[in-house]
């Protein structure tokens, strides 16, 4: 995925920076955490969700550590509206040693910022879908329940902050079987499809909160891109 994301990324200019780099501040409430497993059952990651909420304004916050010793790896900031809405998102991929800021500039506009080695480098890019991002995603599927149990495909753009840019895929809810439905991300380029599977979202029919999915995952795992399975357990009403 790493080389196919490479060659589809757009380049942009640089320009030295210090301080500027942004973060993502801690606190809020907890909704869940993730156990992350590889295809074969191997813990990988343990990650969190956080929550506040300021009036009409949600802040997200996913942060994942490594299984083994808690290693801060990867931590991703979303501000968003109450129907998972993008207004900026923030991700700190400690991995790849860089910090990004996504700013939605009106209501089809992304402006991007990435940071690394002390200089950042930016791009601006024009939406045809909806933008999501990892900490806003279960939030789409389950606002737009309706619409997806009425089998209508619904296309977003996924942001992939580091690359500084969005990659197109399609929502399609299956027919709920007993106490779960699952909702399946495809991506819509054929070129994009070779290297990432079609991900899986499995939701409780009721509440409407994720139980479990499979598929990409942010961190890296022996230095490479990797797919995942995560099992999750609540602790607060899902937001």
């Amino acid at each position: 995925m790493r080389t196919t994301l490479l060659a589809l990324a757009l380049a942009s200019g640089c320009s030295a920076v210090s301080s500027a780099a942004p973060r993502v501040p801690g606190g809020g409430t907890r909704i869940y955490a993730g156990d992350v497993f590889g295809t074969d059952g191997t813990p990988m990651f343990r990650y969190t969700r956080d929550s506040r909420v300021q009036g009409d304004s949600w802040t997200s916050v996913h942060t994942s550590r490594t299984a083994q010793d808690g290693r801060l790896v990867v931590t991703q900031l979303a501000e968003h509206d109450e129907s998972y809405k993008l207004h900026r998102y923030v991700e700190d991929h400690q991995q790849l040693g860089v910090r990004s800021e996504v700013v939605a500039d009106g209501a089809d506009t992304l402006v991007y910022t990435s940071h690394k080695d002390g200089r950042a480098r930016r791009r601006t890019e024009h939406l045809r879908a909806p933008a999501v991002t990892g900490p806003t995603l279960f939030g789409f599927v389950a606002t737009h329940w309706e619409q997806l149990s009425s089998g209508e495909k619904m296309p977003v753009q996924f942001v992939v902050a580091e690359r500084r840019r969005s990659y197109r895929f399609t929502l399609v809810m299956a027919k709920a079987a007993d106490e779960h439905t699952t909702v399946t991300m495809r991506a819509t380029s054929p070129v994009l499809r070779l290297s990432i599977p079609p991900m899986r979202m499995t939701f409780d029919s009721e509440t409407h909160a994720i139980v479990r999915y499979e598929g990409r995952i942010p961190p890296r795992w022996e230095g490479s891109s990797v797919d995942a399975r995560v099992e999750y357990q609540h602790v607060a009403p899902y937001r």
